[in-house]
């Protein structure tokens, strides 16, 4: 982290100084979206994830930059910046200062580009102006009213060669550079740039480059490559360089970024003859590596899970096949029982209810959790996560036309029960068959639950990164004591987030009827396991590894059933569990907890020293879910003939960052690709002990998360990992 905070600190610090230097000036819609409720800023923002991604820099500018801006043939000049090119995008309406400014500027000589909605109303008399036209038509060629009913733009050139183009299919990234030589050009798969000018010197930092590729840059003279991770600065060979600019190869991975440097000076020429190193030999590290869980997610503020908690977040196992005992075979928890077939759950959700639609018209079972709502499907978030937010409503109306859902209560006393919706109210409440809408007598025992929606809407909706909106209607239909009070909300601000229902006296839904009150569980344990803590909604917990039964003097029961309904185990093995293992576990599930549901918390796993092969740790049982570092050791003795040459450890694929030390000594600090290190002078003629950290990123803690931010969990020391030998 620390190396890591260094790098920021550099780019930030450099990246701060001096002057920006762009080319493109982009309108923001602000005045559109003013004016026009149904117009958004999607255009101009898809246009400049365009230019980015081109290698073309830009800025936003509102009507207030443009109307203090001048310019000159070449250029407009607003405060210490020139530009070369102004783009509007969507911008249906405009101020009328900065038509006339655009106009002026393109009589000037200047360059004016415009994709999607053209201008049609202005501050002056809104819509149906004609000087509003006439200024558009002038610098494009056509009224928005022609672009709207899809006439073709054709680039315009005055007197003065001044240029304007409406470039309908948006592609204005790729006209640009027809236009000017651009400040960067990279190869056809693109790149990003910033470019600072700081007194003498211009720093061009740039990312998402192909790895040896030829890019252009609009400087010339002495060229350095400024390290940002180490500080460190080397002289920057060139390919070429003339007076347009020069060329350089970038010979970084694509997910590195540089601090190109230019200064006045001579450059050096690249020398394409140089002589290379020759490999010698390699030696492949295969085999078990000793590992070692270093926990880095310190809860003590509630960061990574509510409520707050003094403790690191370590192994646990959150996911798990099951199914109820009685359809389970006999060799359930053996070690190579197949158990692709089992459904698989996340502690807390479980099997509560059957749905049914029109549209869909067989009985599907659905999960969902009392706290967190139904699985993926949380309802309305933030811009980056929960704010704290989840649904009250279960029942989600999307399929169109009917919907029903079916399932049975448990009642534990015989009295008066009230029906408590929320949302979108239901057409048909049937309990035990009878119309229902407020109270009803129950007595002790089972009964059913039908609910009918009439006349949803069919609402195509997927989960994923950034989709925050989820306005699909919801209803819910909860069963609670007459002189239960109606449940209130928790505060976004609260210790906790969680449907309103989860602590109220509710009566618990099963689809099953009571049918199944013991379940069976599987996961793959974690390299080092010594402890289990289990927090379940049942009794009687049973445990095997690997087909082996635990003995019961194992198991201790921490507590007996606290008020919120769990009980806790502590689980210690007789012995350590060096290696990855087959846990199958058993409970009796209380009334209502079907399947995953009767697990209220992960199961926290102990861990110490453990052995484990190189790879991706999300694929690798409750590791799955692991955010933080582990230590991987492995002993390597070298040939003798090593002893005066150059050795490198190449780690492969490594994610996310690592930081390398040989024989206890520190060799360097890996935060993206090539994963790879000289460690000649730390080397010995003996055993060599080979010691690797990784951290992961959150998306491992993540994976369980109600949240649409969830990313990619792959994980760990995943190589091929070898010692190449230099001559």
């Amino acid at each position: 982290m620390k190396t890591w905070l260094k790098y920021t600190e550099r780019m930030s610090y450099l990246l701060s100084q001096g002057e920006h230097v762009c080319d493109i000036a982009l309108m923001y819609p602000t005045e559109s979206m003013q004016a026009y409720p149904d117009m958004t800023a999607d255009t101009t923002f898809n246009l400049a994830m365009k230019l980015s991604a081109a290698g073309l820099d830009y800025d936003f500018i509102d009507f207030r930059s443009l109307r203090q801006a001048s310019f000159d043939k070449s250029s407009l000049h607003i405060m210490n910046e020139k530009y070369k090119v102004m783009v509007i995008a969507g911008m249906k309406a405009m101020h009328f200062s900065s038509l006339q400014k655009l106009r002026d500027y393109y009589r000037a000589g200047g360059i004016i580009l415009a994709t999607g909605e053209l201008p049609s109303a202005s501050s002056r008399e809104g819509e149906q102006d004609k000087e509003v036209d006439e200024i558009v038509k002038e610098i494009f060629g056509l009224t928005a009213m022609e672009a709207r009913s899809g006439k073709t733009g054709q680039m315009q050139r005055n007197v003065a060669n001044g240029i304007g183009w409406y470039i309908s299919d948006g592609s204005i990234e790729k006209c640009i550079p027809q236009l000017i030589t651009p400040d960067f050009i990279p190869n056809e798969n693109g790149g990003k740039v910033l470019h600072r000018k700081v007194g003498d010197r211009d720093i061009y930092m740039v990312m998402n480059v192909d790895k040896n590729s030829e890019c252009f840059f609009r400087n010339t003279g002495k060229v350095e490559l400024w390290d940002a991770q180490n500080g460190t600065i080397h002289p920057y060979p060139v390919l070429r360089q003339n007076e347009k600019g020069t060329w350089l190869k970038l010979k970084k991975e694509y997910t590195n970024s540089y601090l190109i440097v230019f200064s006045p000076g001579t450059p050096i020429l690249e020398n394409i003859l140089e002589k290379k190193e020759s490999l010698d030999s390699e030696i492949l590290l295969d085999g078990e590596w000793t590992v070692n869980l270093l926990p880095t997610l310190n809860n003590k503020w509630g960061d990574f899970r509510l409520p707050a908690s003094n403790e690191y977040i370590g192994a646990e196992a959150r996911v798990f096949r099951f199914m109820a005992e009685n359809q389970a075979p006999k060799s359930w928890m053996e070690k190579d029982f197949k158990d692709e077939d089992w459904e698989e759950g996340i502690y807390g959700y479980g099997p509560q209810y059957e749905t049914y639609s029109d549209s869909f018209p067989n009985w599907k079972t659905v999960s969902f959790s009392w706290q967190y709502g139904v699985w993926d499907n949380p309802g309305a978030q933030g811009y980056h996560g929960l704010k704290g937010k989840i649904s009250d409503g279960f029942f989600i109306l999307d399929r169109g036309g009917l919907q029903r859902f079916r399932t049975y209560v448990y009642v534990k006393e015989s009295g008066t029960y009230r029906v408590e919706q929320i949302g979108t109210l239901a057409d048909v409440v049937l309990i035990d068959g009878v119309f229902t809408h407020e109270k009803i007598e129950l007595t002790q025992g089972w009964h059913s639950l039908l609910v009918e929606y009439a006349n949803t809407c069919k609402i195509e909706y997927k989960s994923q990164t950034g989709a925050y909106h989820d306005d699909r209607p919801r209803g819910a239909v909860v069963l609670l004591p007459e002189k239960v009070a109606k449940p209130i909300k928790p505060s976004a601000y609260s210790d906790e987030i969680s449907m309103c229902w989860a602590k109220t006296e509710h009566l618990f839904f099963d689809p099953y009827q009571g049918k199944y009150n013991r379940w069976n569980y599987r996961f793959q344990s974690v390299p080092g396991l010594q402890e289990m803590d289990f927090a379940i909604r049942g009794k009687d917990l049973k445990v095997w590894v690997d087909g082996k039964a635990l003995p019961d003097s194992a198991i201790h029961l921490l507590n007996e059933m606290s008020l919120d309904g769990i009980n806790r185990y502590k689980v210690i093995f007789p012995e350590k569990r060096q290696r990855i293992g087959t846990i199958a576990f058993s409970i009796a599930a209380h009334i209502g907890n079907q399947g995953t549901a009767a697990l209220a918390e992960p199961v926290k796993l102990k861990t110490g020293t453990g052995l484990l092969l190189r790879g991706n740790w999300a694929k690798t049982g409750a590791l799955r879910c692991y955010s933080g570092g582990m230590i991987y050791k492995q002993n390597v003795r070298l040939p003798k003939k090593c002893s005066d040459k150059k050795v490198l450890l190449d780690l492969g694929d490594v994610v996310a960052t690592c930081e390398i030390k040989v024989n206890g000594h520190s060799a360097g600090i890996l935060m993206s690709p090539p994963y790879k290190v000289e460690i000649s002078q730390f080397l010995k003629e003996s055993a060599n002990e080979i010691e690797v950290l990784v951290y992961s990123t959150l998306a491992n803690h993540y994976q369980t998360q109600p949240t649409p931010y969830r990313g990619d969990p792959k994980a760990g020391l995943i190589g091929p990992i070898s010692l190449l030998i230099f001559n």
